[in-house]
């Protein structure tokens, strides 16, 4: 919104290129035509913010100009540049309560520092708040103008890490307060009589609402924090009465095994409220999504899990001033044509504006875009025109370079549950569903649970069925286990004797059919048709009742018709006693199954392959699988570390690496060395530096180690960690930042950081890095159960290790004696 003057600003690329496009709503100025303004001048706008009359935009630009526009009525909409980042856009802008300032957060060296900077509208004079030692952000000016708050990254309070005793600075946000004139104290001060500050010194007797001095000299010596908790902030929005809201995070892992459900792993923030004049904090919202201030800073509409509510911007919310907002009423109609028409030319601007070279590596991309353009015209679903992008994407020859398609969900929501997984190899043999191999599952990670472990249930054991209903012979449980993860499953095992029993029982069916031809009859057609050896025809040959056990107990299930084993009555006891035919002894055990086996199926792989690094090289070498370079890789590394390292020689796979950008962190703990030990008495000794690796260091590579693998895999060769084995990498180290989503939904990555190497140049990228020893698992290598890449690595490792021994620690034969010298004699 413009001021009130009933006029709304938003960007339109309407004519090919961002502009400016100013409407008028009807009831308040008439049914009059939009203005565009600034065409092709504001490259892709990436905020904008207008000032508090409407007169003047503020746009902060992808290519780091930080821009005015003129937004009054009989302007043309001249353009101004303020200020231009060399390092990335600027963000976070703000206007003052009278519109004569702009704050905004502008970047610093490297990818994480940003400083706050301040701009005098009338004369373009540039202030600098902070100092850019520390990452600034989201600066905005309390409505009174006495105040400007902002987000900081400054706090250095650091935690123990519990597993390796590194330090880490996971608390260190907190808001911060700067009065813009030194005859404003702190609100968090005392006053001279030695009351609380709060609320401030008026410095120009009664200046009106929203006047803002602003006294440059010792600006920045004037910050102070907020008395709040050192956590993680953001949103941070100035309210009515001259308070501030703010969302507050929680400290969360990066796998979400910090909550309850593992399936959570955001935590959602707490809305809080800061009433400056009293220096409170209260707490409005506890849970919620997002929110936004209104015009007048007086109410605040919450977005919390799909419910739009407006409330109370300084108080708790109640039924009566609480309003819950109706979206069902909000229709519009949709062209997809026009949309994909739309998203088309977004897409090759976005691309244009952030691909990693201004050149493009010499592709001409407009006439990329001219030679798949009338395909746009035949795209006829979301997956077609996602299938179209991914081609002028592929044009780029470059990687991460992804397209995912728009998922509108018309109509009623889809109701959808993942499958019920059990964590177990099953077997279909002669019908019957046995229980080939129960993972053991991973207690450190919560996703690798095994559902069956512990449970009683033995491998060799039949699920005969689900919920009560019986398991199919030809599908088998997965069927009836449909909609079922998450949930409470009731299964029905026959143990693993009693299903030996069975077929045994079937197999003396068998034999006596084949014997007693059809109908049943004896083999000898002796007894006019009745058994072989004179026994009444379906009974027990030493006389017993149909449907009894051969010694005469009865059956276990009250009587059904079976067959004995052993050619007595037809009952079900395998041996004469318990009846144990088709059920058996059964077993009922209640489970939760797994919506994805995939953790708990890779921490099995990992332990196999260990398994095979132990047996191969007779206990000498440590083996740790990487996954990814994200938390997940982290965590995996991390898990296993401590005792991998401890053996005379360690092997790091990376093969199938999914990438990230963690590998910086793994080449800082695998260049570690050992200096020396440090000795306690009746304990081991630890080297120095710790968990640093004892001997050779052997990695495994393969055509799946990608992006921050590829790094990696570089990495461990330049620094001369050690060989590499396997095959060549992926090669993909132009990585993306972010994604994009288009017009339509569809969302797009573009590749915007080129990796570049001192011995590899540009050459990584698309080509991988090159193992030192190349070795191949083939696919009968695989049947046949054999690991020559491993086999590879140890022997390796164990001819590097006879050359260069581990390090040891000093034994006590050599130790340092203490004694008191003697004293020379008197005489001397």
């Amino acid at each position: 919104m413009l001021g009130v003057g009933g006029q709304v600003a938003y960007v339109t690329d309407a004519e090919g290129e961002d502009a400016v496009e100013i409407a008028y709503l009807p009831r308040a100025s008439g049914d009059r035509p939009p203005r565009r303004l600034a065409s092709g001048r504001l490259g892709r706008v990436r905020e904008l913010v207008a000032d508090p009359d409407g007169e003047r935009l503020a746009i902060a630009s992808h290519d780091g100009r930080l821009l005015l526009v003129d937004a009054a009525e009989e302007s043309a909409g001249e353009v101004t540049e303020l200020i231009r980042s060399v390092n990335g856009p600027v963000r976070d802008l703000a206007f003052s309560p009278d519109g004569g300032w702009l704050a905004w957060s502008q970047p610093g060296v490297g990818r994480s520092l940003r400083q706050i900077k301040l701009a005098r509208i009338a004369d373009r004079t540039i202030v600098d708040v902070t100092n850019g030692r520390f990452e600034d952000e989201n600066p905005v000016f309390t409505r009174d103008g006495r105040y400007l708050a902002f987000l900081s990254w400054r706090g250095f309070d650091p935690v123990y890490d519990v597993h390796t005793g590194d330090l880490s600075f996971p608390l260190g946000c907190r808001p911060y307060l700067v009065p813009l004139s030194s005859a404003t104290p702190s609100p968090f001060a005392l006053s001279p009589e030695g009351r609380p500050a709060a609320g401030g010194l008026d410095p120009l007797g009664a200046p009106g609402e929203g006047a803002v001095t602003v006294e440059t000299e010792g600006l920045e010596s004037r910050v102070t924090p907020f008395p709040v908790s050192a956590s993680k902030y953001s949103s941070l929005r100035p309210v009515a009465g001259g308070g501030l809201v703010w969302l507050r995070w929680p400290i969360s892992g990066a796998l979400g095994e910090t909550f309850v459900n593992p399936a959570d792993t955001s935590g959602r923030p707490t809305l809080e409220h800061f009433d400056i004049s009293k220096a409170r904090r209260t707490e409005l919202v506890g849970h919620l999504d997002s929110f936004a201030v209104s015009g007048d800073g007086t109410r605040l509409v919450v977005v919390d899990e799909g419910d739009l509510r407006a409330a109370p911007a300084t108080e708790l919310g109640d039924v009566d001033s609480t309003v819950y907002l109706d979206l069902r009423r909000i229709m519009h109609e949709v062209d997809p044509g026009a949309e994909w028409r739309q998203a088309y030319e977004e897409a090759g601007r976005v691309i244009r504006a952030y691909f990693w070279d201004p050149g493009m590596c010499g592709i001409d991309w407009d006439e990329v875009l001219d030679q798949y353009r009338p395909l746009v015209e035949r795209v006829a679903s979301p997956d077609e025109f996602a299938d179209l992008l991914r081609e002028v994407l592929g044009e780029l020859g470059t990687s991460h370079a992804y397209v995912t398609p728009a998922r509108r969900n018309e109509g009623p929501p889809h109701y959808q549950r993942a499958i019920g997984l059990l964590g177990t190899n099953l077997a279909c043999r002669d019908g019957r569903w046995t229980v080939k191999r129960i993972l053991p599952g991973e207690s450190s990670d919560s996703k690798a649970r095994s559902p069956l472990a512990g449970m009683g249930v033995r491998e060799g054991a039949v699920l005969t069925h689900v919920d009560g209903r019986p398991v199919d012979p030809v599908t088998g449980p997965y069927p009836l286990l449909a909609g079922a993860g998450g949930t409470t499953v009731e299964l029905t095992f026959q143990a693993a004797e009693a299903a030996e029993a069975v077929e045994a029982a079937e197999a003396a069916e068998a034999v006596e059919a084949a014997e007693g031809g059809e109908g049943g009859e004896a083999a000898d057609r002796g007894g006019g048709g009745r058994a072989a050896d004179g026994g009444e025809r379906g009974r027990a040959a030493d006389g017993g009742e149909r449907g009894r056990a051969t010694d005469g107990g009865e059956a276990a299930d009250g009587g059904e018709r079976g067959r004995a084993t052993d050619g007595g009555e037809r009952g079900r006891a395998a041996d004469g006693g318990e009846r144990v035919g088709r059920a058996g002894r059964s077993r009922r055990v209640a489970v939760v199954p797994l919506v994805d086996e995939r953790p708990l199926r890779y921490q099995d792989w990992v332990a196999k392959r260990r398994a095979v690094v132990r047996e191969l090289s007779g206990g000498k070498c440590g083996y740790l699988h990487i996954p990814d370079m994200g938390g997940s890789g982290w965590a995996q590394f991390n898990r296993d570390l401590r005792l991998e390292v401890s053996r005379p020689a360690l092997i790091v796979d990376v093969r199938g690496n999914a990438g990230g950008h963690i590998s910086e962190l793994v080449i800082e703990k695998l260049t570690r060395k050992i200096l020396g030990w440090d000795l306690t008495r009746d304990a081991q000794p630890v080297s120095y530096t710790s968990n640093a690796p004892r001997g050779p260091v052997v990695a495994l590579a393969d055509e799946a180690t990608s992006s921050d693998g590829d790094m990696i895999t570089a990495a461990f060769k330049l620094l001369g960690l050690g060989p590499v084995v396997g095959s060549r990498t992926w090669g993909g180290v132009v990585g993306m930042t972010g994604r994009h989503r288009l017009g339509d939904g569809t969302v797009i990555t573009v590749p915007m950081n080129a990796a570049w190497f001192d011995a590899y140049g540009w050459s990584v990228e698309n080509r991988g890095v090159e193992p030192d020893v190349e070795a191949l698992r083939t696919p009968l290598d695989w049947a046949e159960g054999r690991y020559p890449v491993l086999a590879e690595a140890v022997r390796i490792a164990l001819g590097l290790l006879a050359e260069h021994p581990a390090a040891e620690p000093p034994g006590y034969d050599a130790l340092p004696d203490r004694r008191r010298p003697k004293l020379p004699g008197r005489g001397g």
